[in-house]
């Protein structure tokens, strides 16, 4: 969650005002939204109206979280949050009887506060939320998107498929192999967390 979040910050998204914008399409509009006329230009919009949060046609938006260009510690609170585990391992707790028990953070509309699994069930309840091995965990879309020919002009990191471009238009070299980025240490995770 710190790696990630570390990465987000200081490779992927430029120092340029930012907000969290949380909405869901249903497939068939994912793909129509793709499309974009090859323009650059990040711009800071207020939330969407009063709050931040709303529902309309079964639609369901909030725009309520920002951060501005120089709040780079806020951006990374922020990326650590999207990208915590499924599950609390601290509302994790075990009944008399040697069950699982999770309590919800939010009640069902039926009234439930909490699940409770035999531990084999739980144990395969779990093992459906590994990934397969070598499956990126985050994805990327728009001018983020790994193939995408405007990555390298608007990460921090520059690289992306317009990376050498990039280093032409910024005047510098492109990084070798040993410069990019490598695993944090549990040192530097630890530091970057509670420094």
């Amino acid at each position: 969650m710190a790696e990630s979040a570390a990465l987000l910050v200081d490779e992927v998204f430029p120092k340029r005002p930012t907000r969290q914008w949380v909405l869901s399409f249903p497939y068939p509009l994912r793909f129509l939204f793709e499309r974009h006329d090859g323009s650059l230009r990040f711009r800071w919009v207020k939330a969407p109206f009063e709050g931040g949060a709303g529902q309309v046609a079964g639609f369901s938006l909030h725009a309520g979280v920002a951060a501005q260009a120089d709040q780079r510690h806020k951006l990374e609170r922020l990326c650590r949050y999207i990208s915590r585990p499924a599950l609390s391992e601290k509302r994790l707790s075990l009944t008399p009887n040697g069950n699982v028990r999770y309590p919800l953070k939010t009640p069902y509309r039926d009234g439930t506060t909490h699940v409770v699994f035999e531990p084999l069930d739980f144990i395969a309840r779990l093992a459906a939320l590994v990934p397969k091995p070598r499956v990126n965990l985050t994805r990327f879309h728009g001018v983020f998107a790994p193939n995408s020919r405007y990555r390298a002009r608007v990460t921090p990191a520059r690289r992306g498929r317009g990376a050498q471009h990039a280093a032409k238009v910024g005047g510098e070299e492109p990084p070798t192999p040993g410069e990019r980025r490598a695993a944090m240490t549990w040192a530097q995770r630890l530091k970057r967390v509670f420094g």
